[in-house]
């Protein structure tokens, strides 16, 4: 009877341990955050916990009970997850976590890690699936790939370019402003001094002449090795060519900021010279209404000087010569409709020559590298007070002692000789008490307009780059708008000046200007 009873008691404490742990079970398993699915040898779902109906986006467990599992597989998935099962049971062996993708309710793919065990229940074969959304890994994976790919390219351009030097802070180094106008291009010193002083001079050479991305970083370095040969070998172009072939068009780098969907509108521009008459204390007003334009919303369409970089329609052209003066042919596609205008006073050119279309560059050609002519850095100096405006023949002193062949070591000395000697052949008795006024000018020509304009060693000269803005000093729009180019039905692309600007002022003398309009024009 004692035996009896210890058997009993035996076996009603094992029943209440085997309770007590399929209890914790039930808990581990309804509050695991992975999904729990068993399901019989045929692929029927007996049970899924909660978290796993929410990975599926079903609304409760009992809306899958009873449903095969490949209803929730995912095509590419079907056929491997039904083998390991059918293997799993027959060899009656775990297979490991292995990538899947599943079928969410609303018919959208999730990456999941699969894992399966068998267990006997009830005198059948029951699959145990532990499945993990691994969502947020794979996003984490494709980022770093993606990472990992564009070091690796960069690490490769540089390892050709500079194969002696490593690191990582040399890659910066390499793409700074520095480096590209000091250490590296030193043949770009003029470039450079344009830049540092310009409205740019914030932006990199790189976020300009390469722009963002691997693939351009790598083109543009790899086109380097030529330049970087020619520098060292000294056989680079003097002045060097312009303008820059296959430059990245600029929808993809001067767009970042200057999109024309965002500038539009109209813009005063006021111009301000000194006459002929050499009169510095009266200099001549010019003011034109710019008829900017840009993307109209209320219309969709662009209009006004930025018509040209509309994104809907497009304006190409071929020149004849590499500086892209001399264009020979302009082709318009508008609205669906080409219109091809010729220049038959021109050359014809092959059939198969390319055609280039327009972008931002075609205009603003020396952005932010922009050599004064001339004439323009006279006029800048007297106006902005640097040269004194008392002195006699002020401009015509200062054109002529800047209008000289000079080597760069002698044009300092050069310019102070010509500007006595005009003094001493025009104004002899105001020269011989104003030698220390003569100098200082001559210094301020030297340093603030000489200097910053013309690079003999470069074989820069004054206008040896033309800036296409506007038409003052080169040909500009006039490249196109000369009235001379013909399309097949006689129309010609027009000349007219309201096209792009309303005429406010055309040189007017400052003191013969309104007064409200000289507070609006010139105290802004």
């Amino acid at each position: 009877m004692a035996a009896e009873s210890n058997l009993t008691d035996t076996n009603n404490n094992d029943n209440h341990e085997l309770q007590q742990s399929e209890t914790q079970y039930r808990r581990l398993v309804e509050t695991s955050p992975d999904m729990v699915l068993l399901c019989d040898e045929a692929g029927v779902i007996l049970y899924i916990n909660l978290a796993g109906t929410e990975m599926l986006g079903y609304e409760s467990p009992e809306s899958l009970r009873g449903h095969r599992l490949d209803d929730i597989l995912h095509p590419d998935s079907k056929f491997d997850v039904a083998r390991r099962i059918r293997e799993l049971v027959e060899r009656t062996q775990d297979f490991p976590f292995v990538e899947e993708r599943l079928l969410r309710a609303d018919g959208s793919a999730l990456d999941v890690d699969m894992m399966a065990f068998p267990f006997f229940h009830q005198e059948k074969y029951v699959v145990h699936l532990i499945i993990r959304d691994i969502t947020a890994r794979k996003r984490a994976q494709a980022a770093q790939g993606r990472l990992r790919r564009r070091y690796l390219l960069t690490a490769a351009v540089l390892a050709i370019i500079a194969f002696f030097v490593s690191g990582y802070h040399l890659y910066h180094f390499s793409e700074s402003i520095e480096f590209c106008g000091v250490q590296c291009h030193s043949v770009m010193q003029a470039e450079y001094r344009l830049h540092a002083r310009s409205s740019h001079s914030h932006v990199t050479c790189a976020e300009c002449h390469i722009g963002a991305g691997a693939s351009w970083f790598v083109k543009s370095k790899l086109s380097g090795l030529h330049q970087v040969y020619a520098v060292l070998a000294k056989t680079y172009s003097r002045p060097i060519s312009t303008p820059i072939e296959n430059l990245r068009p600029a929808v993809e780098t001067c767009e970042y900021c200057h999109s024309p969907k965002v500038f539009h509108g109209n813009e005063m521009k006021v111009f301000r010279s000194i006459p002929s008459d050499g009169r510095v204390g009266d200099p001549e007003v010019s003011a034109v209404l710019l008829k900017i334009g840009g993307f109209r919303p209320e219309s969709g369409a662009f209009s006004g000087i930025h018509w040209h970089a509309s994104q809907s329609d497009k304006v190409e052209y071929r020149a004849l010569d590499r500086q892209r003066l001399k264009i020979r042919d302009i082709r318009v596609t508008r609205g669906g409709k080409v219109t091809t205008y010729e220049r038959s006073d021109l050359p014809e050119l092959p059939a198969d020559a390319p055609w280039r279309e327009m972008d931002c560059s075609d205009c603003h050609n020396r952005v932010p590298h922009t050599f004064q002519t001339v004439e323009q850095s006279v006029d800048e100096l007297f106006l902005d007070g640097r040269l004194d405006r008392t002195l006699p023949d002020g401009k015509a002193a200062a054109l002529y002692a800047l209008d000289g062949g000079y080597a760069h070591e002698q044009a300092h000395t050069a310019i102070r000789s010509r500007l006595a000697q005009y003094y001493q052949g025009k104004h002899p008795e105001w020269s011989r008490n104003h030698d220390g006024e003569i100098r200082k000018a001559a210094d301020t020509l030297y340093t603030e307009a000489y200097s910053r304009n013309v690079f003999p060693a470069n074989g820069i000269k004054w206008g040896t780059y033309p800036d296409h803005r506007g038409h003052q000093g080169d040909a500009g729009c006039f490249r196109c708008h000369d009235q001379s180019h013909q399309a097949t039905d006689g129309r010609t692309i027009s000349q007219d000046c309201e096209l792009c600007h309303s005429v406010v002022l055309q040189k007017q003398r400052e003191s013969r200007v309104p007064e409200a309009l000289r507070l609006l024009l010139l105290h802004r």
